[in-house]
């Protein structure tokens, strides 16, 4: 059935030919049956037409099962005969088909008589549903910067999903394909931010069946400097000793930037060539840090050695080193 929450498929069957038309063999009502699923052993098979047509009855008014052929089945419903040409019904299934798995559901169709032991059963015929709606956008998603251990950090929160199949929720953080976090919670705290860093992140819910909703964005620079008033605006350039140093895998590059200006930091190996650009982009005035992981604009790691890391912002350059250690 297309665009529902699965778990239901709906069986069609053509008509008896006995569907009003033998006044003897007449036809007054069609009983739908699913294959139970699993072992066998709650019904007791039956030896005579009498003996299944009572267990049927039984099954019928229990909602409950019945052995046909060897076979343990469901009762499902019963279909009053209208001299229809085709019948239909929407059917429970026992799960829903996802990317990794497939639950098959089989079902068949019995015409009865007014005479109990008289009846005609359909070829078993199997399926499966599947859940192709895709839960609600999460809502209200917001970003505030917060100060945890003396450091900026973008504290990420949302509301509890309305869908009665959610699973979890995704956040994906500057257009990552993969998310930095899948959570049943209602908020997360990122600690991987640097001031003067934009982050943009996209927050989607997932079901059960694995369909996941439209994200959710809301994007954060970060502005305030831990343990320093947010006022405090440097009276020049200055580019900062990186810490650590000596370094492995990772370190932190700090500049100061006095009045709004186009900013590039750029990493140097020892031969003077250009290895990776940390930023490039217009600042507003105030202090920043950067992060390096030693890697090249290719994504490669660098060898050990001392490496220059240079600030250029209008008329001003400014140069220091730092060492690698792998």
């Amino acid at each position: 059935i297309p665009n529902d929450q699965g778990r239901q498929v709906r069986v069609t069957w053509n008509s008896s030919r006995f569907d009003g038309i033998d006044p003897e063999k007449v036809i007054v009502e069609y009983n739908l049956w699913r294959k139970a699923e699993g072992a066998m052993g709650k019904a007791t098979s039956v030896v005579s037409s009498e003996q299944l047509a009572a267990q049927i009855e039984a099954a019928k008014a229990a909602g409950g099962q019945v052995v046909i052929a060897g076979t343990l089945w469901d009762f499902v419903a019963t279909i009053p005969a209208r001299q229809f040409a085709r019948y239909a019904y929407v059917a429970p299934t026992l799960g829903d088909a996802t990317a990794t798995d497939t639950t098959l559901s089989t079902f068949m169709v019995s015409a009865h008589t007014a005479d109990p032991t008289v009846y005609f059963d359909s070829d078993p015929v199997t399926g499966f549903s599947i859940d192709n709606l895709a839960p609600a956008a999460p809502a209200n998603l917001a970003a505030k910067e917060v100060e945890v251990n003396a450091a900026s950090a973008i504290q990420l929160t949302w509301d509890e999903s309305q869908d009665a199949d959610f699973a979890y929720f995704a956040l994906y953080k500057d257009g990552a394909t993969e998310p930095v976090v899948k959570t049943i919670e209602l908020s997360y705290l990122d600690t991987d931010v640097a001031v003067g860093e934009s982050h943009n992140y996209t927050l989607t819910a997932f079901d059960f069946a694995g369909n996941e909703s439209e994200g959710a964005e809301v994007s954060l620079v970060v502005t305030s400097v831990a343990g320093e008033p947010p006022s405090a605006i440097p009276k020049a350039f200055a580019l900062h000793q990186n810490y650590p140093n000596p370094f492995n895998p990772e370190t932190v590059i700090g500049f100061d930037v006095p009045e709004k200006s186009l900013v590039r930091i750029e990493i140097y190996n020892i031969l003077g060539q250009k290895v990776r650009t940390l930023a490039d982009r217009s600042y507003a005035p105030g202090t920043y840090k950067v992060r390096w992981d030693g890697m090249d604009a290719s994504g490669r790691r660098l060898p050990t050695g001392v490496y220059a890391y240079r600030l250029r912002a209008g008329q001003t350059t400014i140069t220091r080193k730092m060492m690698l250690i792998r």
